[in-house]
Formats: structure tokens, sequence, C-alpha cells
């Protein structure tokens, strides 16, 4: 089926690259039909740039491609099971990816409670030797004001709700110790989490394979106390997870090169990543095709490279951590960035300089919040908070000038030198190699989450939201082609975030 719906997305393309009329190019129908052909999608784990590629050669742009392979974690490949020895089948909210596999029967053992008094405890792995391991991870809120950093000018952040994806990641470590003591199975219960949010969550997605079969269930309202005191009283459980590892799988990465008119030597790299859960985890290169139908009728200054990254969601098979996907590209590209005066590569001697990146992710994410009393997990019908990043002074000017968001009132700017935690999204890798960025991720809770299939997901998308924010860039980046190397100006190497990182 989506193999059907990509032939009719290219012949539809067609029509529209070659009929010459300009507000098909660019207006709230086109932007609709694209956000709705994405729903159809549904989960992109490994990528989906062929609609990337068929736009930009329908522009007669030229199309580079990287094949990366590795080994995918296909998974589950039935639905995940947790049943104790009295009958009890627990309702199984996700997997964690790359943690383990069990075959069609499972693994049983005693349920043991290594659970923790606080988030930041690590579990006692050992003391669930040869059992199944109850502990639980807490979706931990996050105080933004105290380690997002704004820029002067722009308003602070508040404290917001956890959201499952950040608390994942920062928790659910150390697999690979319960899997060398020989834990057959762990069992996650989530806390301060509504049901709704944390069904399908995908992670953490930032491990290799753990070695460790690991499941998720719901724990708040008093169900983490009920699974402790079937472990005190000596209860077993049967955990099914299959999956396999599939070897020699690709990954596709694809770029294209638009020559500049004047600066031709130099470089601006703009990115964004074509894997993802749902329609909000990847729809940035929307906004990188409507530049690219722009610079095919007015050409830019610099060289601009337009680059879709195709394994954002195994980022870590290709990237040593705290790299991501983009930072292999960057690793095996370096001709098209590190030039001379390039101070983080040159051992390169590479032949064009990047003055700038930007990474375009999470366009028009509509918010949800929850109430964890009633266990509800609603829309808003707001549009969830930017995360918007500058890493030169100059370049947040620029963004306080041009960029409107849904609320016109806010223009919030964090600077990533000195926030405390990596800049989000695929905009990292620029800021790792002294690139200077501006770049934008929203992170709805959701961001991570692997909807039902019944469930239209197009309702998470504010299409105004999307529109205004492609305008924006598209100001910031034709601001960016007028501006000199010096005008966008240099990160600072005394920041905070180096200082913690390093």
């Amino acid at each position: 089926m989506q193999n059907l719906a990509r032939v009719v997305y290219v012949l539809l393309l067609s029509a529209v690259l070659t009929d010459g009329v300009g507000h098909s190019r660019n207006s709230t129908k086109y932007l609709a039909d694209e956000i709705q052909y994405l729903a159809s999608l549904k989960v992109r784990l490994t990528g989906s740039p062929t609609h990337n590629a068929s736009q930009l050669e329908g522009l007669s742009f030229p199309v580079f491609t990287d094949e990366l392979p590795f080994t995918y974690y296909k998974g589950p490949l039935s639905e995940p099971s947790i049943i104790l020895n009295n009958g009890t089948n627990l309702p199984v909210a996700s997997f964690s990816t790359y943690s383990g596999f069990t075959g069609s029967a499972g693994v049983s053992g005693r349920l043991v409670d290594i659970t923790t008094s606080t988030p930041e405890e690590v579990p006692d792995w050992e003391q669930a030797r040869d059992a199944i391991a109850l502990t639980n991870i807490t979706n931990v809120p996050i105080d933004a004001a105290d380690v997002f950093r704004v820029w002067p000018g722009s308003p602070e952040w508040s404290t917001g709700a956890g959201t499952p994806d950040i608390s994942a990641e920062g928790l659910v470590r150390n697999l690979t110790l319960a899997a060398d003591v020989g834990v057959k199975a762990v069992i996650y219960a989530w806390q301060n989490a509504a049901t709704g949010l944390v069904d399908g969550q995908y992670a953490p997605f930032h491990n290799l394979y753990q070695g460790v079969p690991t499941l998720f269930v719901q724990g708040s309202n008093g169900m983490l106390e009920d699974l402790q005191a079937a472990a005190a009283n000596g209860s077993h459980a049967a955990v099914t997870l299959e999956a396999e590892l599939q070897r020699h799988q690709s990954a596709r990465t694809i770029w294209t090169v638009i020559e500049g008119t004047d600066l031709k030597n130099e470089s601006v790299i703009l990115n964004t990543h074509t894997d993802g859960v749902n329609i909000i985890e990847e729809n940035g290169h929307i906004a990188l095709l409507a530049y690219a139908r722009e610079l095919a009728e007015h050409p830019p200054r610099r060289t601009t490279i337009l680059l879709f990254v195709g394994q954002h969601m195994h980022f870590v098979a290709f990237a040593q951590p705290p790299q991501r996907a983009t930072s292999r590209w960057l690793n095996t590209h370096p001709e098209l960035w590190a030039g001379r005066g390039q101070r983080r590569a040159p051992q390169y001697g590479g032949q064009l300089k990047a003055v700038a990146g930007s990474c375009v992710e999470h366009l028009g994410a509509v918010h949800w919040a929850e109430d964890i009393s009633s266990d509800d997990w609603y829309s808003t019908n707001q549009t969830e908070p930017e995360l918007l990043y500058a890493s030169t002074a100059p370049l947040n000017a620029l963004l306080r000038r041009h960029w409107r968001d849904a609320d016109p009132n806010v223009t919030r700017v964090t600077d990533p030198v000195d926030s405390v935690p990596v800049q989000g999204g695929e905009g990292y890798p620029f800021f790792l190699a002294d690139i200077p960025n501006v770049s934008l991720v929203r992170n709805p809770s959701y961001l991570l989450k692997i909807w039902p299939a019944a469930f239209d997901e197009v309702q998470l998308v504010d299409l105004a939201a999307v529109k205004s924010q492609i305008e924006s860039f598209k100001r910031v980046w034709r601001a960016i082609d007028e501006m000199s190397a010096e005008d966008i100006g240099e990160q600072r190497k005394d920041g905070l975030h180096r200082e913690l990182h390093t």
C-alpha cells in the first residue's frame, strides 16, 4: 500500500512541478497534501527519501546518495506479553528497541523487585540474576529555565511536564550489565505519566544491541505497587518479545549541492532527517523542499547544500555519541564543509568551507497535556513551544528579526553554547563541528510515540504553524545567504555546555 501511495504521490508531484502555477507550489493545499501523504506512511524507521529525491530531480538538481549498511532490530514480530503465574496478563505499553528478544515461547522466571527510590539510582541487576527484573522509571519534569539558557531579549523557559523519550534516554541504562549477570528479562514500570502517553513509546533509541529483552508497563495509580506485591509473594512471570537482528540492511542519505552565484567556495548546509515513528518526528523535509523550489528560480549567492539524513533513528550504528547521523555525513564528506579555516577539521583540507548550518525538525506540532490523577492525556489544540537554537549572537539577532511563530508575540531563542543538555536533533553535529547554526526542534511528549493504526496523525499537525515556520526559515536562510562569514560570527569556546560535556 505504501508503494502505491508513493507512486501516486510522484505522479501528482510531476504535475505540480510542471504546471507553472506558482500558488500550487507553496499553497496551504500543497502543504496539506504533503502532510496527508506522510500520515499514510505511518512508521518509517529506516527512512523514506524517495519522494525527496524525486522532487529535487524534478527541479533539475543533482541528487547524491550514501548507502550505509547496519544491523537492524526488526520487531516485535508478535504482540509482546507479560503473564504472571496466576494468569494475569499485564498490558504492555511498549518495548525497548535493540534491548533483546525471546523466542515465541518467551522466557520465564521469578519476578524480582529491584525498584529504586530515586530516578538517579541505578538498579541492582545482580539481585535479579536468572530472574525477571522489575524496576521503575519516572517521567521526570523538566526545569527548562535551569537547563536551557536563552539569549538576552528572549523570555525564559518554564518548568514543564516530562517527556518519556528524554526520561527513557537518561534512565534506561546499563542493560548490558543486566545481560552480563544473567537477568532473563526486564520490566520497567512508568511513574508520573498517563497511560495514553507511554503506550507505544519508541524509546530509548540511542542504544546498540543490549542483550536482554525489555518491556514497559504502566506503573502509575497503584499499578507499580501491585507488581511489587506480586514479586514479594514469590510470583513468576513469562515475558515474550519476539524480534530478530537483520544484518546487512541499509539506510540512505541523500543531498544536493546548489552552486552559489558568488561565494562558490563557501557553503551553507540545511538538513533534516527522513526517518521517524510519526508525522511530527519526520516532516522537516517539507521546509527544505519549499526552499529548493525558490532556489531553482533564484539561485543562492553562496553554495547551498540540502541534506536529507536517513539514519537518525539508528544513529548509534553510524556515529559515536555524542555525534548524530549528520556527523557521519560530515565525517564522510569533509570536502563539502571543512575547507581552509575550519578549525575542527584541519586535517581534511576540504574544498568548501561551511559558514553556517540549519536543521529543521518537527514542524507544526500540536501540544498534548496530561492529568495523571485521572490518567487522561489529551490535545490542547495549541501549538507546542518552539525549541529554537542560535549558536552565535548575530544569528540570534537574525532570528529575532525574521522569525514568526504561531504566537507572533513570542520568539524564544536558546543558546546551545551555554545550555546544560546537548542541542536537540540533527543540528547538534553542526555545533560539534563549530559550524554556526540556527535550528528548530519541537519536542512534544508524543515525539517518539507509535500511534495505533486507526489513529489519524493529521490531527497532530497545526497547518498554519507549519506554514509560518517554513516562511520564517526561508526568510532566515535568505538573510544568511546575504551575510558575510564574519557577520555570521563564530561560536564561543568557553561556554557552559563544553565545560560539562568535554
